[in-house]
């Protein structure tokens, strides 16, 4: 029993991350792209609404083929519980599909849209008009650097599990499922790490949370942190 919980938390939590990712592109999306409408479009309520789907989603995919709790096994070349595939191929299959392909259709058409000669205006837009959230296009690009990161990391895995193990029923090195699956899962950290490099922002408020606490600091000494661009999204003044 405690596998089938074990492979059904990871699922749950790679889904929900997909979904989350994908969430954080489209929003940076309707961002840049429509700054004087995102108030509307992506409203505190809509946004909401997205993270209900998304656990749903994300919860409903799991349930189905745990019923029993036979269906998970302790997979030894990766060391953890999965869902056992071979039992519901059908099932995985057409569910994965429908889970998966939407977010990354939105993941690619948000994506590409960094690299259209629109966004290269709305880079000059930002840079004369709204000069206080000019900091919002280079967050794009991070968001889109971690839905890339996530998608390739992840590949290596769904081609084994899915092409070579099931379609052609290939044996594959331990090693290698090991190396595939712990790749996909590293991007929960990797994150950590592509904020650090590519986010100013972030490294200035994580060296802000290293340092001592308030109490230890002088009374009369202020925080500068509102005082920076955070990318907070609100409808900002034309100068």
């Amino acid at each position: 029993m405690f596998c089938s919980v074990e492979a059904y938390v990871f699922t749950t939590l790679m889904t929900a991350k997909m979904y989350s990712l994908t969430w954080l592109n489209v929003d940076h999306y309707v961002a840049v792209r429509k700054p004087e409408r995102y108030n509307v479009m992506m409203s505190s309520t809509r946004s909401l609404c997205w993270i209900v789907f998304s656990w749903i989603v994300a919860v409903s995919f799991c349930c189905p083929p745990l019923f029993s709790f036979q269906s998970a096994v302790f997979n030894k070349a990766t060391s953890i519980c999965m869902i056992d595939t071979k039992q519901q191929v059908a099932y995985m299959l057409t569910a994965g599909v429908l889970v998966s392909i939407p977010s990354l259709f939105a993941m690619g058409v948000t994506s590409a849209y960094l690299f259209t000669s629109s966004f290269k205006k709305r880079l000059q837009f930002y840079e004369k008009v709204y000069v206080e959230l000019c900091s919002r296009p280079r967050n794009y690009h991070i968001t889109c650097i971690m839905c890339l990161a996530f998608t390739i990391a992840w590949f290596p895995f769904v081609i084994i599990n899915l092409v070579v193990k099931q379609a052609f029923q290939t044996q594959v090195n331990d090693f290698l499922q090991f190396f595939a699956c712990w790749l996909g899962i590293s991007t929960s950290f990797s994150q950590f790490f592509i904020l650090i490099i590519w986010s100013a922002d972030f490294r200035l408020h994580f060296l802000e949370v290293c340092q001592l606490p308030s109490w230890c600091k002088p009374c009369n000494r202020q925080s500068d942190t509102d005082s920076r661009d955070i990318n907070i999204i609100t409808i900002p003044k034309k100068r």
